[in-house]
């Protein structure tokens, strides 16, 4: 069961590939010319004034911040002749391939003045060009609020695929399958409609091993009027497999506290723990105390960024010996360490840096955890 099942997310992931891919090729051809039209004016006309002809050559010159320090105070026709030709220099960098200095530019000029949905095209262009592809994303976000022409929005559909794309490879080219579960999920917040990407969070969370958290993603595109059917499809096949990996998975006890699920572990063989279970947290994090309890000098650790509830925070990481959860355990694994605030009842969070190893599924009524090594 489980070959088949594993043929079908293939066949649907090469499927879905072959499709985006088709839209962007026979887009690609056109988008250098569109985007121009849509982002150049056909006609520019020289300023007839002395001193929009000084912020002319202020731009010129890359003198950014100068020259829009001195849009300030314009009337709202030369303000927009001045924002004209920002917009041509903006483009104009970006061809050369200098799009560090057009975003510096953007960023003077955001500073001072409201967006628009011309400079946000501009913006997320270059942002791509420099492979940060997570800034592109939000920019094509925030230029489709603007009321824009049909041929705009549809430009922005299709950059913002072709971005969506490159992000996908470039985690999966690291092999960030957690960081690219959360993109899918980010973009989702965007776009909740878009039923390929509840299919490609399904493909993921295979990949992942997270049984419940694939089969939820399906759930919510069984009625989908394009991909209902090859959903309803895939749940059919998952909910069989996760019955017979529930059948010889190790069945770990949790203790309930709400709608938290805490799984008692061993660090090193010596150290009880007990860790909230958190298939949303790329890394197991265990809290400082109890690493040093354990040996650990958090002071010489090496630091890696975070995602918390509170913001990007940076926090000592440290390779423990083994972390054990009955009969299963990790050796050599990579833990975070910070203070969680968690109350007395945690020391921690169980992560997909763990879990990954595994085949998994959640029994919340029960209060069981089901473990099944991956071949």
């Amino acid at each position: 069961m489980g070959s088949i099942l594993k043929t079908l997310l293939v066949l649907g992931i090469f499927v879905l590939g072959v499709a985006i891919g088709w839209a962007v090729r026979d887009y690609d051809g056109h988008r250098d010319a569109e985007f121009k039209m849509a982002t150049q004016p056909a006609q520019f006309e020289a300023p007839d004034s002395t001193h929009l002809k000084q912020l002319q050559k202020l731009f010129d010159t890359n003198r950014f911040a100068a020259a829009v320090a001195g849009m300030q105070g314009l009337s709202a026709a030369d303000h927009e002749t001045m924002r004209t030709y920002l917009y041509r220099r903006a483009a104009q960098l970006m061809e050369q391939g200098r799009c560090a200095q057009q975003l510096r530019l953007f960023n003077f000029y955001l500073q001072q003045f409201e967006r628009t949905a011309t400079g946000l095209l501009l913006q997320a262009r270059c942002q791509a060009l420099q492979a940060d592809y997570v800034a592109a994303i939000s920019s094509l976000y925030a230029a489709r609020i603007f009321d824009i022409s049909e041929s705009d929005e549809k430009l922005i559909r299709q950059l913002l695929l072709e971005t969506v794309l490159k992000q996908e490879r470039a985690l999966r080219s690291e092999g960030k399958l957690d960081a690219l579960d959360y993109f899918y999920q980010t973009l989702l917040v965007q776009e909740p409609e878009q039923g390929a990407y509840y299919m490609q969070l399904a493909h993921i969370r295979q990949e992942l091993g997270d049984v419940d958290g694939s089969i939820g993603a399906l759930l919510q595109i069984q009625n989908d009027r394009i991909l209902g059917s090859k959903a309803r499809q895939l749940l059919e096949k998952m909910q069989q497999e996760k019955d017979q990996m529930r059948n010889s998975a190790e069945v770990i006890p949790l203790e309930v506290s709400g709608s938290r699920l805490i799984v008692t572990a061993v660090l090193d063989g010596h150290y009880p723990l007990r860790l909230l279970l958190d298939t949303g947290a790329a890394m197991t994090v265990v809290e400082p105390d109890v690493l040093r309890r354990a040996g650990y000098r958090l002071d010489q650790a090496n630091r890696e960024y975070f995602r918390t509830a509170n913001g990007i925070i940076r926090a000592p990481i440290v390779r423990i010996q083994n972390l054990a959860i009955e009969s299963t355990i990790e050796t050599d694994l990579f833990v975070g360490s910070m203070p969680l605030d968690l109350g007395a009842d945690a020391d921690g969070l169980l992560g997909m840096n763990y879990l990954q190893h595994y085949r998994f599924s959640v029994d919340q009524a029960a209060g069981l955890l089901y473990l099944s090594r991956r071949e």
